[in-house]
């Protein structure tokens, strides 16, 4: 969860917005725990194997905690999220969560681009292997802002001549993004812009 979050393995920001919006919407979820335990014990009589009792209410009411201050489940909040990254069953129930989002959702349908900057899926059948890309060139540009675009040399198998393409940085950031989501267990170097310079 933290890989994906940082989009790397070193903390950032970003995280800590994840667990400031989590914490928010946990206290917005509390101040309505009389509803929903309201709501849960008439579900109660509905037949739901997980909901059939007192002992399954008590466990929703003790989770919501509507008799503790939005500070102090804050911090319980919290503590349940810490606890979690370093738990054995969280990092595999994530692997067992990539593993179904590949399986069933697999990769964008057809008619819906990979990546933001490509329009179409490319085959190695059509386009033949990549046997080197290297960072050629930048051009400093303005758009209206300023921005590097990287210009990328790539040699193909059985073409003699190079292929160019040009790219952000936030295209490769894109790029291992992506590949950092579909492939989780791969340890893929991170960087930032401040490496690029």
């Amino acid at each position: 969860m933290a890989y994906v979050i940082n989009g790397g393995e070193r903390p950032t920001s970003r995280f800590q917005l994840f667990v400031d919006l989590c914490s928010q919407a946990y206290n917005l979820i509390r101040k309505h725990s009389g509803l929903i335990l309201n709501l849960l014990s008439l579900m109660t009589l509905s037949g739901l194997p997980e909901l059939t009792g007192n002992q399954d209410l008590k466990y929703v009411y003790d989770a919501l905690q509507p008799q503790t201050t939005d500070a102090e489940a804050t911090i319980f909040f919290t503590r349940l999220i810490e606890s979690s990254l370093g738990s054995v069953a969280t990092k595999f129930n994530f692997f067992i969560h990539n593993l179904a989002q590949l399986r069933f959702s697999g990769l964008p349908s057809n008619d819906e681009p990979i990546l933001s900057f490509s329009p179409k899926t490319y085959t190695l059948k059509q386009e033949g292997r990549i046997r080197d890309a290297s960072i050629f060139s930048f051009q400093k540009r303005y758009n209206p802002d300023k921005h590097y675009t990287y210009v990328v040399r790539l040699l193909r198998e059985g073409q003699s001549e190079a292929q160019f393409l040009f790219r952000t940085f936030d295209e490769f950031q894109e790029l291992h993004n992506k590949l950092c989501i579909l492939f989780p267990l791969w340890k893929l170097p991170g960087y930032t812009q401040t490496h690029t310079n």
